[in-house]
């Protein structure tokens, strides 16, 4: 027994040994690992900013875009507007009353039907990216909300122009190919006047839907500016050509 015991006792050291050099390399494994993992979490977390920076970037420059296009769109609701009131005025007080260079503005202006473009390309991205999931919430639905309005806002554009267009076709067919709606602004109203179908248009129709169309626009344009506020209070490191004109 003693004999035994005596041995167990030698070996106890050579044990010790080997078990504190085994702990050592676990432990340089460990550190190791650590060191990596840590390493890749800051170089993941270092792109994932970088990633989500761009996307913001894009999404707040796209909405600026938009703004602009807004303003493009409430200019020509509010010139059809002043167009229809003048014209009504006009033909209160007689067109033959009406001097020329008070109108010259709207030349043509009963002609035009523009074509607008909100974007949407730069949130649609965001959207498909791993960057939305970590868009804060509330922010996420803020973006949502706010392209979910500019594309009622575009669907009311179209409408418009359609409308427009359409008028515009059965207006024309009273006149010779090479057509006669030129010349000076008192001589295109009386050609409108004289078409019932296009007056009443003019006159009743158009502001209307003039009306209806610039209130969605200005609401819209307040949506997104709130928008590009509340991206700018989340990522304010972000500095881009997108200042709120």
């Amino acid at each position: 027994m003693n004999s035994t015991w005596t041995k167990i006792k030698k070996r106890i050291p050579n044990h010790l040994v080997w078990l504190k050099d085994y702990l050592r390399e676990i432990s340089v494994i460990i550190i190791g690992l650590c060191i990596t993992y840590y390493g890749d979490s800051l170089m993941n977390s270092y792109t994932e900013r970088k990633e989500d920076k761009e996307a913001i970037k894009m999404v707040q420059e796209e909405l600026a875009s938009n703004i602009s296009e807004l303003n493009k769109m409430q200019k020509y609701y509010q010139a059809d507007i002043l167009l229809s009131e003048s014209f009504k005025s006009g033909i209160s007080v007689g067109l033959n009353n009406v001097k020329e260079d008070s109108i010259k503005k709207f030349k043509n202006q009963h002609r035009l039907y523009h074509y607008w473009t909100l974007k949407g390309h730069a949130f649609k991205m965001v959207c498909e990216s791993s960057t939305m999931q970590r868009i804060d919430k509330v922010l996420l639905t803020k973006m949502f909300e706010c392209y979910e309005y500019m594309e009622v806002v575009e669907k009311m554009g179209e409408s418009y122009r359609e409308k427009r267009f359409n008028e515009l076709l059965q207006f024309f067919n009273q006149f010779p190919v090479d057509g006669q709606n030129n010349g000076t602004v008192l001589e295109q109203w009386k050609q409108i006047n004289a078409n019932k179908q296009f007056r009443n248009y003019i006159m009743v129709v158009l502001p209307m839907f003039s009306k209806s169309s610039l209130s969605v626009c200005k609401i819209a344009d307040g949506i997104v500016r709130d928008t590009q506020n509340a991206i700018k209070k989340a990522y304010p490191d972000i500095n881009a050509d997108t200042e709120i004109r």
